[in-house]
């Protein structure tokens, strides 16, 4: 180029840039006139600079500010929920040990009239069925509670999962074994879509299969017109993914805030505790429990086990959920 000029372009009295402007096309001399058209326009150029810096800033700001307020809710959420349960983890304690002695004393007396109408030949068949009808009532309802009350004990009391080298998908096959004869009866259909590459983790067996039971058992209840249960698992980085999913008729939206809280039931016979325990166990565990419903479409409850080898694995575990 035969001329050419360089304006600086300031912002905050410093110089973020240069703008070269030169006459090649134009062919016209640079005079100063041009020159301080150039640097009205690189002022310009500078202040908008500075004042995008500015709104980036200030939007990065809000962004972490955001969301520092949701991790604060969710862990004061997560505080509200645990002092909660634990002072329903106390009561629930207290309660079964207060109830189950003279429960047991009812159902042993229950049990031995029973037993002694059944060889008593004094009164006529039909008075020995009534009373003998009573009785079974009294034993059901006796068993019954006492199904409850080891429920509340096992919400309650510090469980340490006891870890032994396993595989997933073969407890969730034990699992189906004990459902399946049930699931036949109420036509459902159970199926198991596994994840073959599966490694061999840790984990306490019994409460694990205690979850998966609670799960697929939900499932069929959800659906007492018969449907299927898919029940599917996946390696996700370090973590085991197992989804339990029906085709009933959903979750209302109302009730999805409730669903793991203590004592919380549609069930006519339910306890409401069931879900809870499975959260407690899964919590132990190191995992995580989350569920999708919609209606007339179904719901899917979606459990993840980080994949543990070792104790120190163990050791993370407990400090990620924590």
């Amino acid at each position: 180029a035969d001329e050419f000029a360089v304006v600086p372009i300031v912002a905050r009295d410093s110089s973020v840039g240069v703008i070269i402007a030169d006459n090649r096309f134009s062919g016209r001399p640079i005079d100063d006139e041009t020159v301080e058209l150039l640097t009205m326009f690189a002022n310009q150029a500078g202040m908008a600079i500075e004042n995008a810096k500015v709104y980036e800033n200030l939007r990065e700001q809000m962004a972490k500010l955001r969301q520092a307020y949701e991790d604060l809710s969710q862990a004061q959420d997560r505080l509200i929920r645990a002092e909660r349960l634990a002072a329903i983890g106390e009561m629930a304690a207290r309660v079964a040990h207060e109830i189950r002695n003279p429960l047991v004393t009812v159902g042993g007396f229950a049990r031995s009239l029973r037993k002694y109408h059944d060889g008593h030949r004094a009164c006529n068949e039909q008075e020995r069925n009534r009373v003998r009808h009573e009785l079974d009532i009294i034993i059901e309802e006796v068993r019954s509670l006492e199904g409850i009350l080891a429920k509340v004990i096992d919400f309650s009391r510090p469980d340490t999962p006891m870890r032994q080298q396993g595989l997933v998908n073969n407890v969730l096959d034990d699992t189906v074994d004990l459902l399946v004869a049930g699931a036949s009866h109420k036509a459902i259909e159970i199926e198991k879509r596994y994840a073959a590459d599966l490694p061999v983790t840790s984990f306490d067996v019994r409460q694990i299969r205690q979850v998966f039971f609670n799960l697929i058992q939900n499932a069929m209840d959800a659906m007492p017109g018969g449907g299927r249960v898919r029940i599917s698992t996946a390696l996700l980085g370090e973590w085991i993914e197992i989804v339990i999913q029906d085709e009933g008729e959903g979750i209302p939206p109302d009730h999805m805030r409730d669903l793991f809280s203590p004592f919380f039931t549609t069930k006519v016979s339910g306890t409401g505790l069931g879900l809870p325990v499975v959260r407690k166990i899964v919590s132990d565990h190191g995992g995580s429990i989350q569920v999708e419903s919609e209606p007339d479409r179904g719901t899917a409850f979606i459990v993840k086990l980080p994949v543990v080898t070792s104790l120190a694995d163990v050791e993370g575990a407990t400090a990620t959920t924590e």
